[in-house]
C-alpha cells in the first residue's frame, strides 16, 4: 500500500512539473539563457517563473546540472540505477530523492551500502 501511495504522489508531482513546463514554454519565461551572476554562476532556470515551489526548484536544478538520473551527495554525483532495487531501505526512497542534494549529517551513507561500487560523475 505504501509503495502505491508513493507512486501516486510521484505521478501527481510529475504531472504538475509537466504542466508547469508547458506554461513556462508558453510564456517564454527564460532569462537564464545568457545571464551569469557576478561570480560566474549560471542564472537559475525558472528563477523568474511566476509559480515558485519546491518541485519547480528541483526541476530547475535537474536541468541546470544536467544530472538526469543521478543522485547528488555532498556535491558529488552518483549513479545508483543498478542498485535501486537492492537498496536495503527500499527502492521508493532512492526514486524520490533522485537529483536532490544531500549535505546534512542526518543522511547516513552506512555500511550496508559499502559493498557496492558506485559510479562517480
Amino acid at each position: 500500500m505504501n509503495g502505491l501511495h508513493i507512486e501516486h504522489l510521484t505521478s501527481i508531482v510529475q504531472n504538475e512539473i509537466s504542466s508547469l513546463k508547458q506554461l513556462y514554454q508558453q510564456k517564454q519565461y527564460d532569462k537564464s539563457l545568457d545571464k551569469l551572476s557576478s561570480l560566474g554562476i549560471k542564472y537559475p532556470k525558472f528563477r523568474d517563473h511566476p509559480l515558485h515551489n519546491g518541485h519547480m526548484w528541483l526541476e530547475s536544478k535537474r536541468i541546470d546540472d544536467g544530472a538526469e538520473g543521478l543522485w547528488r551527495i555532498h556535491d558529488q554525483l552518483y549513479d545508483f540505477s543498478d542498485f535501486v532495487h537492492d537498496h536495503p531501505g527500499g527502492k521508493d526512497w532512492l526514486r524520490l530523492t533522485k537529483v536532490r542534494e544531500f549535505k546534512s549529517k542526518c543522511f547516513v551513507f552506512n555500511s550496508l551500502h559499502v559493498p557496492f561500487e558506485y559510479k562517480k560523475y
